[in-house]
């Protein structure tokens, strides 16, 4: 599994979720997450200040088990770090999610219960 940055040139129009990331097709910021040489899903982040970034979206297929989740927010967490990212930032309330976030010691804001922050 990878993550590429999304390009003008890649054919969105089959994907199950290309309304989604139309939108974005331009943004430097935008990621295509690829399985096989197959798009499963698309990553957006947002710079939030100089060394600061927010998962803003996070669209995958049906995942084939719970490790591949696991893998691709490895994944997103080696990334941002090569940006020279200081923190990433996830927004959600998705039990889940924050489960998973916590075991990846992503730490909860005191001031907004549903964002974590995770500090490089």
């Amino acid at each position: 599994m990878i993550i590429t940055q999304l390009k003008q040139a890649d054919d969105l129009s089959n994907l199950p979720f290309a309304r989604h990331i139309e939108e974005h097709k331009t943004d430097p910021l935008t990621f295509l997450i690829k399985d096989d040489g197959q798009i499963i899903g698309f990553i957006k982040l947002q710079k939030t200040a100089q060394n600061s970034y927010q998962l803003a979206k996070f669209v995958i297929n049906q995942p084939d088990n719970p490790e591949q989740v696991l893998d691709l927010f490895y994944h997103i967490l080696v990334m941002v770090g090569k940006k020279g990212a200081r923190e990433l930032f996830v927004e959600t309330d998705q039990a889940p999610l924050i489960d998973l976030l916590t075991w990846l010691n992503f730490n909860q804001d005191r001031e907004d219960s549903k964002r974590y922050s995770y500090t490089y």
